[in-house]
């Protein structure tokens, strides 16, 4: 931007130059617009330096207080890594408990199973062997009244010994 400034500078200065030269002493004239130029540039040199120095400053204090958060965010980071491989390791053991859990499950569900085949099994042998108890105390009940009954077949009550209780009450 500054080298188009001085071209402009220099086009124009040469420009009113050329016209003054035909009036004047040609090499006065080239004096006059070199001086023109030298107090053109000083200024802008003036004006580049101070806003160079301002810049800079502000690049200086930028870069301290970019120093300044980088390292904020550095500890950040850090905070940040360690977090994250504390929930890492966190995952990985819930992961592994998660799988125990599943296998445990999976033998639970196998051994209920089997509990309940064999518990249906076994009341289904309880089921016969109750039958089996019926019929055996219908059996017994019935030979126990043919015999309180003198073997002749009558039911309850019927014969000498007045009914079951066989003698029974009368007591110590």
């Amino acid at each position: 931007m500054a080298f188009r400034l001085h071209f402009f500078l220099v086009l124009a200065c040469v420009s009113v130059s050329l016209g003054r030269m035909t009036k004047l002493h040609p090499l006065r004239t080239v004096i006059t617009t070199l001086e023109k130029m030298k107090v053109n540039v000083e200024e802008e040199g003036r004006r580049e330096r101070k806003e160079y120095q301002a810049f800079m400053c502000s690049c200086k204090k930028n870069i301290k207080e970019n120093r300044k958060e980088i390292a904020e965010d550095r500890v950040e980071i850090n905070k940040c890594k360690k977090s994250f491989q504390r929930s890492r390791d966190k995952h990985k053991r819930m992961k592994n408990e998660l799988r125990s859990l599943r296998k445990e499950r999976k033998k639970c569900r196998t051994d209920l199973r089997r509990a309940k085949a064999m518990k249906k099994k076994e009341l289904k042998q309880d089921r016969k062997s109750k039958n089996q108890f019926k019929d055996n105390d219908k059996a017994v009940n019935g030979m126990m009244d043919k015999v309180h009954c003198g073997g002749k077949g009558g039911g309850k009550g019927g014969g000498k010994s007045g009914g079951k209780s066989g003698g029974k009450s009368g007591g110590k």
